[in-house]
């Protein structure tokens, strides 16, 4: 390879950059893309005095004037996660392009390699960028579906176990690897059902039209316990020789059980009782190890406030378990001995915060193998199996590897005593979805193709939304679309106002108005870092920089006044705990939730006026968060998990006091693991919101199939 300076073939460069930005490891992170256009602009056009870490700071990442690099890293550490996103882009995707851009370590200067004779396109970049872009989504297909193997790491073989058009997921194999069970809704019948296979062939042991999911095969392959959705919800086990029959179904095991493991000699079965996490929420629960034989269960780690998800040592002596043991601390893997309870924290959290990667909490995403623990980790808009080498107690002694590569969601992985890993390459798609609450078996999908859709808004019969980092509005009496903003800044919690043109949205510690009449945004609220709610009164927000617990403040300037932002905040409420999703009704009450534990958010209400005097809307034993209003202030209509799942719940309210008349009621529950809510990690992007007797939410749709990753 021979070293191009900055000022040759720049037209060849521009054509590189772009199809770095276009493919699917760099086309949702607008920062990282922003990031390196700049840079690169900046080299090839000699702007060398752009590529300042203060300049970077304030003209990319949007810092104020007043930016000391000192105390705020993120120039380095967005320089950190650009160099490792190319890395990945190059050992896949670019494995054979004419170009090679890379950041080296120390400064913000990006050197392009040639790696063979090439002759600059004659082709204008804009030309180049529509036609490239099919291309490499093309070849990105191509890659997902087909190819994956041969374009991960060099010691990793990827084999595809299932292929199906719906969901296949939660894979487990025998301890002699001939038999894989796994959850399916391939019958057809919108539901998830276990399935056992062996070689090519497949045959489902469960029929049940709730789902049947996160199934468990004994060593010996004879038994499967499995969680089921049926009533009463929990654990059941079947016989893998006959599965259900109509004389015959599945026993019930565990009541409320979650996730069940066999230990390796099959003597003993780990489950846990509890409610699953989210992308920021660890999931709340206690786990529990019941002889096999039958008995009573016996409680494991039951002094720390939550801890979930168990799986067993290749030894069959102690639990991996995923542990917050006070509230407010960080979720970390905890080695658990089952004849003692004593414990060892293995330092995962530690590790995966050097590397700048996250646990995927949503789910029970990481198994234990001989000599090393494989997790499921978030790495911005990509989520890859990482493998860290463990000691038989459990705890890390090197740095976490990469097991996969690829745009999509790798999780839920399972280690057998091979060392293969069985896991699942995950697709999801996120819409935003119209339901009468009088007509909730109906729903409509509105969002029809976008990428993403969340965080809806709704006023006047039009829909504002985020879509690949940016605000959208849909109109419901047309079906028209547009794009609202077109910031390079990250924008953040769109809310659209009573007159339904106008979206104000969070962008840094501000918030800015923007409309299809006044596009260029502008400043409506300084300081405020999250809109709640855009209304007739003004603006309810999270300052920038509040310290917790999270008050709730309200603007009194409303959009419509285009004067420079006064000071005319108020607070509203504050509180012990943490408060979050504001809406305040027609008629001058404020609904909110607040935060009172790890798995518990309760509602209130409270008049504006009387601030001091809240209502208990919901006990505050469950998860209920995010009310919105009905027209007559007389329903809230809010998320519940009291159910076992993430569903839509509503609550009758005496129209004066606010008092709640009966008890909650589900309007309509998602409890299918194809199509559901919970499958959202951030809560608040879901919604709802309500206009015209009918809830707006954001809805995700998942695909997936079953691969093998084994060392060459």
């Amino acid at each position: 390879m021979r070293a191009a300076t900055p000022d040759q073939h720049h037209e060849a460069v521009r054509q590189q950059l772009q199809r770095i930005l276009v493919s699917p490891i760099f086309l949702h992170s607008e920062r990282l893309r922003r990031f390196l256009t700049h840079c690169v602009d900046s080299a090839i056009s000699g702007r060398l005095e752009e590529l300042k870490e203060y300049t970077l700071a304030t003209v990319v990442f949007d810092r104020p004037r007043h930016f000391n690099p000192a105390e705020d890293p993120i120039v380095r550490v967005e320089a950190r996660r650009l160099r490792r996103k190319l890395d990945e882009y190059y050992q896949a995707l670019g494995a054979e392009d004419p170009i090679v851009i890379q950041m080296p370590k120390g400064g913000y200067l990006p050197v392009f390699e040639f790696r063979h004779s090439h002759k600059p396109s004659p082709w204008h970049p804009r030309v180049w960028m529509w036609a490239g872009l099919a291309a490499v989504a093309a070849a990105a297909v191509m890659w997902w579906l087909g190819g994956r193997s041969a374009n991960t790491l060099p010691d990793v073989t990827l084999t595809r176990l299932t292929s199906s058009r719906g969901l296949t997921t939660d894979p487990q194999l025998t301890l002699d690897g001939s038999k894989l069970v796994y959850a399916s809704d391939r019958a057809g019948s919108g539901g998830l059902d276990i399935w056992i296979q062996e070689g090519d062939s497949a045959r489902p042991l469960t029929s049940d039209p709730l789902d049947d999911s996160q199934p468990a095969i004994s060593p010996d392959g004879t038994m499967v316990a499995f969680r089921s959705e049926r009533q009463p919800p929990g654990i059941y086990e079947v016989a893998e020789a006959t599965g259900e029959t109509r004389e015959q179904k599945a026993r019930l095991i565990a009541p409320d059980g979650r996730n069940p493991r066999f230990s390796p000699d099959g003597a003993w079965l780990a489950y846990w009782v509890g409610a699953p996490g989210g992308d920021t929420l660890p999931p709340a629960g206690k786990t529990y190890v019941v002889r096999s034989s039958g008995g009573a269960p016996r409680p494991v780690l039951g002094q720390v406030t939550s801890a979930a998800c168990p799986v067993w040592s290749p030894d069959g002596h102690r639990l991996l378990l995923e542990v917050n043991e006070k509230v407010g601390d960080p979720v970390d893997l905890w080695s658990v001995s089952i004849e003692d309870d004593h414990y060892v924290a293995t330092g995962v959290s530690r590790l995966l915060d050097h590397a700048q990667l996250r646990l995927s909490l949503r789910e029970c995403a990481f198994a234990w193998g001989k000599n090393f623990l494989v997790l499921s980790a978030l790495n911005g808009d990509t989520q890859n199996l990482w493998r860290i080498p463990l000691t038989a107690r459990g705890l890390t002694k090197g740095k976490p590897t990469r097991l996969t590569l690829g745009p999509g969601h790798d999780t839920l992985p399972f280690a057998s005593a091979s060392g293969a890993v069985a896991f699942v390459a995950r697709a999801e798609a996120v819409d935003i979805w119209r339901m009468a609450v009088d007509h909730p078996e109906q729903i409509t999908r509105v969002t029809e193709g976008a990428p993403s859709a969340m965080f809806p808004s709704v006023a006047r019969d039009r829909v504002a939304y985020m879509s690949k980092g940016q605000v959208w509005l849909k109109d419901l009496a047309t079906g028209g679309g547009w794009q609202v903003t077109q910031s390079q800044a990250e924008v953040r919690y769109p809310q659209l106002c009573p007159d339904g043109e106008t979206v104000v949205y969070g962008s840094g510690p501000n918030a800015f108005a923007v409309s299809a009449k006044a596009p260029s945004p502008r400043l409506v609220c300084a300081g405020c870092a999250q809109i709640w709610q855009c209304n007739l009164d003004g603006l309810l927000y999270l300052p920038a920089g509040t310290n917790r617990p999270n008050p709730i403040y309200e603007s009194r300037q409303t959009v419509a006044d285009e004067s420079t932002p006064r000071s005319s905040q108020r607070l509203l409420v504050s509180s012990p705990y943490d408060l979050s999703f504001p809406q305040k009704s027609p008629d001058g009450w404020l609904a909110y939730h607040a935060i009172t534990g790890p798995a518990r958010r309760q509602i209130f209400a409270v008049k504006v006026d009387d601030p001091q005097s809240p209502v208990a809307v919901t006990d505050g034993q469950h998860l209920d968060r995010n009310a919105v209003w009905n027209e007559r202030s007389d329903t809230l209509y809010f998320l519940s998990e009291r159910c076992g799942f993430r569903c839509i719940w509503s609550q009758r309210l005496d129209r004066t006091t606010k008092k709640p008349i009966g008890e909650p009621t589900p309007v309509r529950h998602f409890h299918s693991a194809r199509q559901g809510l919970a499958a959202i990690g951030d809560v608040g992007a879901i919604g709802p919101a309500y206009a015209n007797g009918s809830l707006f939410f954001a809805l995700a749709d998942l695909t997936g199939d079953v691969w093998l990753a084994k060392s060459r």
